[in-house]
């Protein structure tokens, strides 16, 4: 679903709202019914909600957009992707949206450019100096999504070579199966290191032609 989610905007079906709010509309209600009941809700039960989206008729479906506000600095509660996720809730629906719609803003990403960034460890051999291990406890969120028993804490080790994560706890469902997160990433195969979020978590991204890797901040730093 998450795939299918504008960019900026919530896409509402008949299907994700309950048979309250569809009452009247018939058993295959078109994107405009859908749009003026979603309106009427909104207004009825969240009418601070109502003034800040428009909600737009669609092909079977609903649009739901944010406003510009009028003074052109949205508050934290006002930004686009706070007011769709609100919307979500007030409707009942399930979470579709992307992590983050617009990194602008938000605190956790107003970091000096290299903060993430990996040394040049060619330089460094260069120099004739060894180059040292950095070790930072971290949380693994797992691409394209994560879920909540999804996200494992362990420590993530940067060597001359290859970036390793270690989980805190390693498992095995069956015996001689190896089921923990354990992975090792050879640093010539990475192709991208980059900023990426988790729900506002502040994430390393490191991508390489076959997968990509998200680290986070640790629950407590």
């Amino acid at each position: 679903m998450r795939g299918c989610v504008p960019p900026r905007g919530l896409s509402v079906c008949a299907d994700e709202l309950s048979a309250g709010l569809l009452e009247g509309l018939g058993p295959d209600p078109t994107g405009a019914a859908l749009a003026g009941a979603i309106r009427r809700f909104l207004r009825d039960r969240q009418p601070w909600l109502a003034e800040r989206v428009d909600v737009k008729p669609g092909e079977g479906r609903a649009l739901v957009v944010p406003r510009t506000p009028a003074s052109g600095k949205p508050t934290a509660a006002e930004r686009p992707l706070e007011l769709l996720r609100a919307v979500e809730g007030v409707l009942g629906m399930v979470d579709k949206l992307p992590e983050v719609l617009d990194a602008e803003g938000l605190p956790e990403l107003d970091v000096a450019p290299d903060y993430f960034a990996v040394p040049d460890l060619a330089e460094q051999r260069d120099a004739g100096h060894e180059a040292p291990a950095l070790r930072s406890t971290v949380r693994y969120f797992p691409l394209p999504s994560a879920e909540w028993f999804e996200i494992c804490e362990g420590e993530l080790v940067l060597a001359q070579a290859r970036l390793t994560f270690e989980p805190r706890y390693r498992f095995a469902l069956m015996e001689a199966a190896d089921t923990s997160r354990r992975h090792v990433i050879p640093l010539e195969q990475v192709v991208a290191v980059a900023h990426d979020t988790w729900r506002y978590i502040p994430c390393l991204r490191v991508d390489t032609a076959g997968r990509s890797y998200r680290y986070g901040w640790a629950q407590r730093r």
